[in-house]
């Protein structure tokens, strides 16, 4: 039970920095604020090179759990594995945004901004949900949040869909294109990691309603 509590406290604090970063990170390209972009970067790798640390510490961690712990050790690394995976996909959106504004390339336009904004109130709004739902331990929750997800992903979708016709009208110049294909890239991978997170968690709350 006690891992299992570890383990919750984890996502949470881990989801709601992923949150906090990717929505910092967009207004900071928005506003061009290239201090708080380095702020968020470096934010984002110390989270990865944390998540690498506990990795690699894995089985100083799974020798000192109790001899029957052996599904909670199982569902622990899984666990581990997403959310480096989740920490990896915004240090790799973090710090292209970053380069942009540093290089002092062209600002977005202000469309883009609107749309960029408002993903990452949806990015934010799925991963409260996910938090709020944490501790339900119910598989109602997943249905849920898969709907919510698949909602999400078709604003991304839309958002993609104007970024091209763009792109073949030539409105908008490579590096800013590439620049936002990468973050509507990161936004829907934070989604995919998300989900794969709290199967495993549901998984582990499952098993713990044995002991």
């Amino acid at each position: 039970i006690q891992m299992f509590e570890t383990n919750n406290r984890g996502i949470e604090k881990n989801l709601k920095a992923i949150s906090g970063i990717f929505s910092e990170t967009v207004n900071g390209l928005i506003l061009e604020d290239r201090k708080g972009l380095k702020k968020q970067l470096q934010i984002s790798v110390e989270m990865e090179l944390k998540l690498a640390n506990k990795k690699s510490k894995i089985h100083q961690t799974i020798n000192s759990m109790p001899s029957d712990s052996v599904e909670a050790s199982y569902f622990y690394i899984l666990t581990l594995d997403y959310l480096k995976e989740l920490a990896h996909t915004i240090n790799y959106m973090a710090e292209p945004v970053f380069n942009h504004v540093d290089n002092n390339h062209k600002p977005i336009l202000p469309t883009q901004a609107v749309e960029l904004t408002q993903i990452a109130i949806e990015l934010a709004g799925f991963i409260q949900m996910m938090v709020d739902k944490l501790y339900a331990n119910d598989d109602a929750k997943l249905e849920e949040i898969f709907s919510e997800q698949l909602r999400v992903i078709g604003v991304i979708r839309e958002v993609r869909r104007t970024l091209i016709k763009s792109i073949k009208k030539n409105e908008v110049s490579t590096k800013n294109s590439m620049l936002l294909l990468n973050i509507l890239t990161g936004a829907r991978n934070i989604l995919n990691y998300s989900i794969n997170l709290m199967k495993t968690q549901n998984d582990f709350a499952n098993i713990m309603k044995n002991y």
